[in-house]
């Protein structure tokens, strides 16, 4: 088995198979090869020319065959994070997303939501990884539940809403916090009876939001759908919005990483006197409020 070290030399040299291994021990929870990774690329930061964006919408709506679709006419390297939802018992994922993809040149990595609703706790660090391996072009599919998909925002460049027509669905994310967070619509399967209405409901609603009508399915206008996307990312480049949300998110990774590290720090300084109290609160004996004011940093 390759040493830690072997495997970044070989990530860096562009080892497919290397990234695949750091990319299970980073979802673990271990940053250090993301940490040590950065340092040495960091003078060539690949985050310049990388577009990171997030693709949403309720289950049925089409987003793994439009992600496979944008696969095949991107012109770069694309990275594919599929978030699966995960078993209860076990955590695992499930590998559906890549099987209807189906055979490309881009990376799908399937990875478990683990308990952290649409998207994995993990999915910042296995998108820098990807960033890092000089992938032009990252696409983040979450699971679809809902208003719970907001949270893909603040690990992406855009966000991309998948809705179709006369969906009972689509009703809710119109209701949905999704609405204001998104870039761009891709109105899928307008193959079906209603999407003229569906679609003129979100042209006077929405006006602000590139929205293109697709059939994934058939191919059809997914190159305009990644035209848009460019175009929507030289726009916020533009006006400085796209660093924004890039130190945005870089500065909530570092804090939460921070938050981390000082809880962890504090159980483990203040164990037996955590666990004493913790029996006092079983017993009766003190009232839960009163034990976490005295365990205050």
């Amino acid at each position: 088995m390759d040493s830690r070290e072997e495997l970044i030399e070989r990530f860096l040299e562009g080892d497919i198979r290397a990234l695949s291994r750091l990319i299970s021990i980073v979802e673990d929870g271990d940053d250090a090869p993301l940490h040590e990774i950065s340092e040495r690329v960091k003078e060539k930061d690949e985050r310049a020319k990388c577009l990171t964006v997030g693709i949403t919408g309720s289950t049925g709506s089409g987003k793994s065959t439009l992600i496979g679709q944008l696969i095949e006419r991107s012109a770069g390297r694309v990275g594919v994070i599929a978030i699966d939802p995960s078993s209860p018992s076990s955590g695992g994922a499930l590998l559906g997303d890549r099987i209807r993809m189906g055979p490309s040149r881009a990376y799908i990595r399937s990875v478990s939501s683990r308990g952290g609703g649409s998207i994995s706790k993990r999915t910042y660090e296995i998108a820098r990884l990807l960033e890092l391996f000089g992938m032009d072009l990252i696409l983040i599919e979450t699971v679809g539940a809902g208003q719970g998909e907001v949270a893909i925002a603040e690990l992406v460049d855009l966000v991309l809403l998948v809705l179709t027509p006369e969906s009972g669905d689509e009703i809710q994310y119109l209701k949905s916090g999704i609405m204001e967070l998104a870039d761009g619509i891709a109105l899928n399967k307008c193959d079906l009876d209603g999407w003229e209405k569906t679609y003129i409901y979100l042209r006077n609603w929405y006006p602000d939001l590139k929205i293109v009508k697709t059939k994934a399915l058939e191919g059809e206008e997914m190159d305009e759908l990644l035209r848009s996307l460019q175009e929507l990312a030289d726009e916020l480049k533009k006006k400085g919005e796209l660093q924004k949300r890039r130190e945005k998110r870089v500065k909530k990774w570092i804090e939460e990483r921070m938050k981390g590290e000082l809880i962890a720090r504090l159980l483990d300084e203040r164990k037996d006197e955590i666990e004493e109290l913790a029996e006092k609160v079983a017993r009766g004996d003190l009232s839960s409020k009163k034990a976490i004011q005295m365990v205050r940093i």
